[in-house]
């Protein structure tokens, strides 16, 4: 298949558009990947305050216990209370964050266990010295076991921010892998875009605009159809005859009379069937036929002969068709009158129908054999469906 030079532009203005909107993709992959690297370092940096926020609320706790079991200081209950809550938050915030890493999630399970066992140890000293005194609060706090001394807390939480860094380092190295390769789609997508672009507007170029409206034209675009499909050869004709089916609405639209609406019935059919002679024939009231308009002028009377068919089909509302010489002689007769004006073939009655009445009748004669096809029946059918109402508003009389 041959493509035409609408088909070609229109696949540049494509490919052009898809590689655009490929682009577009790719850009927001990377963007995509940056902002998730963003909030990984984000996270990570989240992390590790809220682990060093343990260990100093812890040593906070440790040292306002100390404080209240030496000097009996008040405040050392608000400052071990603030430390408390300053741990739980941050240990919430760690439980929150390492939900997708199932080894911070075990480190963090072993130190909130050691973190509360230290705030029971603060405030059961701070309650011994209440009860018994500070000696025996401070024999008490110093009896305090390893696991739960300040050095384990430290190693707990310097495991945490090793796994953190872990992560990170993860992330950005598949990062930086995938960095440097989307970049470069990103680069050549767009050049192969501006490319495309470009070809897409050389027909603003007066040369091109040129040949390509030559191209365009209806014949050379009839002459392609011609070429890739021999059998659609018909779609120009239809073309005129709707064509002509406009031309007839605006024009008995515009009719201020029977005789003009004749008119344009007859060259509305004339062309588009390549007829030899249109006219329409109206009843005059007197038992005969006035012809209203005909293609030829010396056409102006229907004959004895002639008004047998065309009584039939004011009587039938039915169209006549003869599309032989020797079907139309075993129908109707010789028809000479049609001879005479060089119409001996075909022959078609085409009623103009208003409603129910037959208000007239649209003749068509050729000068050979015409086979009507579907479509061509239609729209003299049409026609006829039009007509009726044009000639249906003045009475006719002889």
């Amino acid at each position: 298949m041959r493509w035409t030079p609408l088909q070609r532009l229109s696949i540049t203005s494509g490919a052009a558009l898809t590689l655009l909107g490929l682009g577009g993709v790719v850009s927001f992959y990377y963007a995509t990947r940056l902002t998730n690297a963003e909030r990984v370092v984000a996270r990570t940096n989240r992390n590790m305050a809220a682990a060093s926020r343990i260990i100093a609320g812890t040593q906070d706790g440790q040292r306002a216990t100390k404080a209240y079991v030496v000097r009996g200081d008040s405040l050392a209950r608000g400052v071990l209370q603030a430390a408390q809550a300053t741990v739980e938050d941050a240990i919430d915030a760690m439980d929150e964050a390492s939900e997708d890493n199932p080894r911070q999630r075990r480190l963090l399970e072993s130190l909130a266990p050691q973190v509360a066992a230290s705030f029971t140890e603060f405030r059961t000293t701070i309650a011994i010295r209440d009860h018994f005194g500070s000696d025996s609060a401070r024999r008490f706090l110093e009896r305090s076991t390893p696991p739960h001394e300040t050095d384990s807390l430290m190693k707990i939480v310097d495991q945490m921010r090793d796994e953190e860094l872990r992560v990170l380092a993860e992330h950005a190295r598949h990062q930086s892998s995938t960095g440097t390769t989307t970049l470069r789609i990103i680069l050549l997508g767009t050049a192969l875009t501006f490319l495309l672009v470009g070809l897409s507007l050389q027909p603003m170029r007066a040369g091109v605009a040129a040949r390509l409206t030559s191209h365009l034209s209806p014949v050379d675009s009839a002459a392609a159809v011609a070429e890739d499909a021999p059998v659609s050869g018909s779609v120009g004709t239809a073309g005129v005859r709707l064509q002509a089916l406009h031309r007839a609405v605006a024009a008995l639209a515009a009719a201020r009379s029977p005789a003009e609406g004749a008119r344009a019935l007859v060259d509305a059919v004339a062309a588009p069937l390549a007829a030899t002679l249109a006219v329409v024939v109206v009843p005059n009231g007197a038992g005969s036929f006035t012809v209203l308009h005909a293609s030829d002028s010396a056409f102006d009377i229907v004959s004895p002969e002639l008004a047998a068919p065309v009584a039939e089909t004011l009587r039938t509302g039915v169209p006549l068709v003869a599309a032989s010489r020797a079907t139309r002689e075993r129908q109707f007769g010789t028809l000479a009158g049609l001879d005479a004006l060089g119409a001996p073939g075909a022959v078609l009655f085409v009623p103009l129908r208003l409603d129910a009445n037959i208000k007239g009748v649209l003749l068509v004669a050729f000068a050979g054999d015409h086979e009507f096809g579907e479509d061509e029946m239609a729209f003299a059918t049409t026609l006829g469906f039009l007509g009726g109402p044009a000639l249906a508003s003045r009475a006719f009389t002889s």
